[in-house]
């Protein structure tokens, strides 16, 4: 997992447990700070965490994606 420089792009190159090879770029919707995000790799999953430039909730995680109408949560997710 590669977040770019300026913050706008992620780039996906996972080898799963089967053998075999997942890989995608994607320009996402808004810009990251890629010093402040992380990924983790656990068995089946891949678990981001993307610290946004502005701090705002975002409609969709891809700049092409539709739009759904609902807000991508911001902050952290299981905290009270």
């Amino acid at each position: 997992v590669e977040f770019s420089e300026d913050g706008t792009k992620l780039e996906l190159d996972l080898h799963t447990s089967d053998a075999k090879r997942y890989q995608t770029s994607m320009v996402l919707f808004a810009p990251i700070r890629p010093d402040e995000s992380k990924f983790k790799v656990a068995g089946t999953k891949l678990e981001l965490t993307l610290a946004k430039a502005d701090g705002q909730g975002w409609p969709v995680l891809r700049a092409d994606d539709p739009h759904t109408g609902e807000i991508i949560q911001a902050g952290r997710a299981g905290r009270v």
